[in-house]
Parts: C-alpha cells; sequence; structure tokens
C-alpha cells in the first residue's frame, strides 16, 4: 500500500512544478512587457490630411481687361510651354485705338522737334531717334515733312520781320554817319566864322571895318549855328528811332520765344501723356495673345467657344507647373495645434499606394504653420493649415512612383515620443481626474 500512494504523489508534485514553472515564466514575460511598455519609446504624432501640391501652386490665367475669344488654342490637359499662346483675342478695336494713338503720339513728337529747333534758332529740325526709325512709314513721313515745311515757312516770315527792321536800322544808321559828318563840318565853320568876327570886330574899332561887314558875319555865323542845333536835334531824333527799331526787333524776337516755348511746355505735355497712353494701348494689344508664364499642364479650362465674351478679371484656364518642386498642403485639427510648429519632422503616407504591399513612406519638415484657423468653404469645419516640405533625397524613395498635385496623403508629425504604458494609461487618468474633479 505504501509503494501505491508513494507513486501517486509523483505525479502531482510534477504538475505542480510545471505550473509554478508556467506561472514564473509568465510572470516574467508579463514584468518584461511591463518595463518594456514603461520604458520604450514609442513615436507620439499628431495626424492631418494632406494634399501634394505644386510649390509655386497652380497658375491661375485671368484678363485684365476681357475680350471676344477668335482662337482656342489649348484643351484640357495640354501640355504647354511658358510663353506659348493658350487664346487669342479679337483685336479690331485695340489695334484701331493703338494706330490712332501711334499716329497722335508721332504728329506730337514732330511738333515738340520743330519747336525745339524754333527755340533754339537751329538751322533745321532735329528729330528724335525713334521717331527717324519709323521714317519708311507714311505718317511717321508725312508728320516730320509737315512740321519740316512749317518750320521753314516759320522762320522765313520771322526773318522777313525781322529783316525789315535791320533795314530800316542800316538807313538810320547811314543817316546817323552823314549827320555826324555834317555836324563836324558844321562845327568847323562855327569855328572860322567866331574866328572871323573876332578879327572884324577889332578891325572895326579901328575903323577898318563898317559895322554893316560885322553884322554880316555874325549873322553867317547865326545861321551856321542854328544849322547845327537842327543837326544835333536830328541826330538826337535818329537816335530815338533806332533805339526804337532795335527794341522792336527784340521785342519780336521775344514775343516768338515765348510763343514757342508756351506751345513747347504744352506739346510736351501731350508727348508725355500720348506716351503713356500708347504704353497702355501696345500692353492690351500684347495681351490679345494670352500666353502661358510656366511650363505646365491646362486644366479647368473654362472657355472653349469662339466668339465667347471673356469680361474683366474672368478665371480662364490653371495652369499646373512642371518641374516644380512638390509640397504637402495639410489641415490640422485645432485641438492639436498647440503641439505643430515648424521645424518638426513628419512622416508622409500617400493614399493612391496604401493598397500596395510596401506602401511607401517619406519623411518632410514642418515649414509653415498658419497663425489662424481657417474655415473649410465646403464642410465648414475649422483648420489650421500647415505646409511640409519634401526633400528631394525623400522623394527618391517613391522609385519610379510618380506624385502629381492634387494626390491626397495622410501625414503624421512626429511631437515627441511616449511609452505604450503611458498612451495606454493616460484615457484612464483622464477619466479618473475628470471624475474626481465633479461635484
Amino acid at each position: 500500500m505504501p509503494n501505491a500512494s508513494g507513486a501517486g504523489e509523483l505525479p502531482n508534485a510534477d504538475y505542480a512544478a510545471t505550473i509554478r514553472f508556467g506561472l514564473w515564466i509568465l510572470m516574467l514575460g508579463f514584468g518584461g512587457f511591463l518595463a518594456w511598455a514603461a520604458l520604450a519609446p514609442l513615436d507620439e504624432g499628431v495626424p492631418a490630411p494632406g494634399v501634394v501640391a505644386s510649390e509655386s501652386k497652380r497658375k491661375h490665367i485671368d484678363h485684365l481687361t476681357g475680350g471676344i475669344i477668335t482662337q482656342v488654342l489649348v484643351r484640357e490637359g495640354s501640355r504647354v510651354k511658358a510663353g506659348e499662346d493658350l487664346l487669342l483675342l479679337d483685336g479690331v478695336q485695340a489695334g484701331a485705338a493703338l494706330n490712332a494713338a501711334l499716329g497722335q503720339w508721332r504728329i506730337s513728337v514732330a511738333t515738340a522737334a520743330r519747336l525745339d529747333a524754333e527755340r533754339k534758332r537751329l538751322k533745321a529740325v532735329v528729330f528724335p531717334a525713334d521717331l527717324l526709325a519709323a521714317e519708311s512709314e507714311p505718317e511717321a513721313a508725312a508728320a516730320m515733312a509737315a512740321q519740316t515745311d512749317l518750320f521753314r515757312s516759320r522762320q522765313t516770315a520771322l526773318e522777313g520781320e525781322l529783316g525789315i527792321i535791320r533795314e530800316s536800322v542800316r538807313g538810320l544808321e547811314l543817316q546817323l554817319r552823314s549827320l555826324d559828318q555834317l555836324k563836324a563840318g558844321r562845327q568847323k565853320q562855327v569855328a572860322l566864322f567866331e574866328e572871323q568876327l573876332a578879327s572884324y570886330t577889332k578891325l572895326k574899332q579901328q575903323g577898318f571895318v563898317s559895322r554893316n561887314q560885322l553884322l554880316d558875319i555874325e549873322r553867317q555865323l547865326a545861321e551856321v549855328q542854328s544849322k547845327q542845333s537842327e543837326d544835333l536835334a536830328n541826330i538826337a531824333g535818329i537816335n530815338a528811332r533806332l533805339a526804337e527799331l532795335r527794341m522792336r526787333g527784340a521785342q519780336r524776337e521775344n514775343e516768338f520765344r515765348r510763343e514757342v516755348e508756351t506751345q513747347l511746355t504744352e506739346v510736351q505735355r501731350d508727348v508725355s501723356t500720348l506716351t503713356e497712353r500708347l504704353a497702355a494701348l501696345r500692353d492690351t494689344h500684347q495681351r490679345l495673345a494670352i500666353k502661358s508664364p510656366v511650363d505646365g499642364v491646362v486644366v479647368d479650362l473654362a472657355f472653349h467657344t469662339i466668339g465667347g465674351i471673356i469680361k474683366p478679371g474672368d478665371r480662364i484656364l490653371d495652369i499646373v507647373p512642371e518641374g516644380d518642386g512638390l509640397i504637402i498642403e495639410a489641415q490640422v485639427a485645432p485641438q492639436y495645434i498647440d503641439r505643430i510648429y515648424p521645424g518638426l519632422s513628419a512622416d508622409v503616407h500617400f493614399d493612391a499606394y496604401m493598397a500596395r504591399a510596401e506602401r511607401p513612406v517619406i519623411t518632410g519638415t514642418v515649414e509653415v504653420v498658419s497663425a489662424d484657423a481657417l474655415t473649410d468653404a465646403r464642410s465648414g469645419t475649422q483648420y489650421y493649415s500647415m505646409r511640409v516640405s519634401v526633400p528631394p533625397a525623400g522623394l527618391k524613395k517613391l522609385g519610379n512612383l510618380a506624385l502629381q498635385p492634387g494626390m491626397t496623403s495622410t501625414v503624421m508629425v512626429k511631437t515627441g515620443e511616449r511609452s505604450l504604458l503611458v498612451y495606454l494609461t493616460r484615457p484612464f487618468l483622464r477619466r479618473f481626474s475628470s471624475a474626481m474633479s465633479e461635484r
């Protein structure tokens, strides 16, 4: 009997040892798990939905003044080069306005050149180089010819007026020289008669000359002195007329100069106004061909019909730039914004490739976070805009997978580290803290 009972206790002892060993294993495993959960760091992050966008974003193409479409040269999805024509607008009115303004400008510039030559008293009109460059065009040639003819006729008229005055001056100067010579002769006659009178006076006292002879000498002296006074008066009158004529000539020249300067000021003002108008009209004329500002792809083409009317400021189409850097534009929920700031690292998962066995993940950097909350126009939810840059090295991880603007993605911004234990217990601790604070 003892043998039988002893034999039955051995299996029970082995079974208990196995249980204890298993319990020790479980305790060690659970303890190790707790230690790992408490000590092993795990990345903590904030998720944010995002969209792939070009670094310079879409280019919205519109038109400042609008117009009537004559040609649509692209279609949805067309690839275009920078400077390539997209649409052409009707240019009849713009061309007519440009030609009219150009004609007025040429006339004004030619007039200004003629007036400047008159002011400087040049022998010929000196036209500016930009007007001479258009000399082969009939309007420009006609404007220069008309002003050249007017310059010559005005110079001829002015020279005619001044020539008459100069001729009168020369005639009076000849008279003045004759009177000066006559005055010198009169002075000699006066001197001779005075000398003769003195001699006759002595002879009269001595009785050699009669009184009548003495009176005759005095009469002749008085006549010569009277004519001498007339000569002096004539000389004074001629000098006065000379001064008047010279003043009249100077006044005519001054009047002509003032008239020219007044007209030149007005014409120069017109030239300045027309130059600005021409620049605006040339810009309008150049805008008749709507061009692509960058290399890219045409999207959202809003006008397809020839004869369609584009209003000023209407969006015509968008161009998605090619060869441009890509960024991720993400929306951060307001409750997480206190943990987001520029410089944080972020993992970007692309939704288009989530079904693949190897889901590509690239690492970017938070560059910009909006200063205030924005509102989504469609959903009405608030969010903070976040911009994540992707370095070229990160894009190489995609291999042959291509990224296109508009692709959706999920951005996980790394905001720090925490253990699994903290992750598991934090909700209970928050609930407990909330429960303890309630009344």
